[in-house]
């Protein structure tokens, strides 16, 4: 696979909230930042650098989900799931605690929010309703990773144990099991269409089939200790338009955020390094990075323990055959 040299600007470095921040999401036009004091703050691209609090929340903010209609999920480190509805600021908030010790993940397939966190359990929620229809006890640890895989059509649950769970989204019944994907904790899983991506506490990158068996296709020691989340950006190929390229922000407690090539190509789920931003050198985190999101193919949004959000521009993409 050819090599792509990725070259990012200094970064925008956003500094409007007073807690370590653990979560990002696109939203209307910019993007969601939570910290730990409980602020969502709302970032405009054009203006990235005017943050506007939408809300405050009464614990830690581990996870933001958009539900649509100036909706919103928010997750919490005492695993309260908080639906805020924008258009009406002063009604509270409705506030469920069916999750222990953490609500850390969610997502919305097929007009239902998903979420998982302390205790070992899934559960599931009508968007319009706002009401939990279906629950289920997956496992004694906490869960703490989602995401719908397209090809196999369930969902891939990371586990406290370094398990990956593979959910059928209807029943929420486990249908097959990748023991001991990582040594430790799976923080975060992309998918990526003919397979998926996983990393967690042991600081490996693993790559796995897409459909079942779920084979394991390759790994790399991406970071020197835990890898605290993942996203995936598709951009255009200026070889081949019918292949994108694929790039992955890797965010790591040891301070560094770390960007992949993968080969789009079935025959080849390669992970090669393009680039470490770096404290100092480059203008990153002088902490832990917790968060990290593509919010378009050249803009990388990453959150960390530092209190700051930074807003990356890529300057060049050149490959080298």
């Amino acid at each position: 696979m050819s090599a792509t040299r990725i070259n990012f600007q200094r970064p925008i470095v956003l500094t409007g909230h007073s807690a370590a921040v653990y979560s990002l999401c696109a939203w209307e036009g910019g993007f969601l930042s939570g910290d730990g004091d409980g602020l969502l703050v709302h970032w405009q691209t054009h203006r990235s650098e005017e943050g506007r609090v939408i809300a405050q929340i009464p614990d830690r903010v581990f996870c933001i989900q958009p539900l649509g209609a100036r909706q919103l999920a928010v997750g919490t480190l005492s695993g309260d799931l908080f639906w805020l509805d924008l258009d009406k600021p002063t009604e509270l908030p409705k506030r469920w605690r069916y999750h222990e010790d953490g609500l850390f993940g969610m997502l919305v397939f097929q007009d239902h929010l998903y979420a998982v966190g302390g205790g070992g359990k899934i559960s599931k929620w009508n968007i319009a309703s706002g009401e939990m229809v279906q629950s289920h006890q997956l496992d004694t640890v906490r869960l703490r990773s989602i995401v719908f895989l397209a090809e196999a059509q369930c969902l891939a649950i990371g586990t406290g144990n370094g398990d990956v769970h593979l959910i059928d989204p209807k029943s929420l019944r486990i249908v097959d099991t990748i023991t001991q994907a990582h040594e430790l904790t799976v923080f975060s899983i992309v998918d990526a269409g003919h397979f998926f991506l996983t990393a967690g506490r042991d600081g490996q990158l693993r790559t796995w089939s897409g459909k079942s068996p779920f084979a394991q296709l390759g790994h790399v020691a991406a970071h020197a200790s835990t890898i605290n989340d993942l996203s995936l950006s598709f951009r255009q190929n200026p070889t081949n338009s019918s292949q994108p390229n694929c790039v992955l922000a890797s965010a790591g407690r040891d301070r560094e955020i770390r960007l992949w090539n993968l080969d789009a190509e079935p025959s080849s789920e390669e992970l090669v390094l393009a680039k470490a931003l770096r404290a100092g050198r480059d203008g990153g985190h002088p902490a832990s990075v917790n968060c990290c999101l593509w919010l378009a193919a050249d803009v990388l949004v990453t959150g960390g323990d530092d209190r700051k959000v930074r807003v990356w521009q890529t300057a060049d993409v050149r490959s080298n055959q």
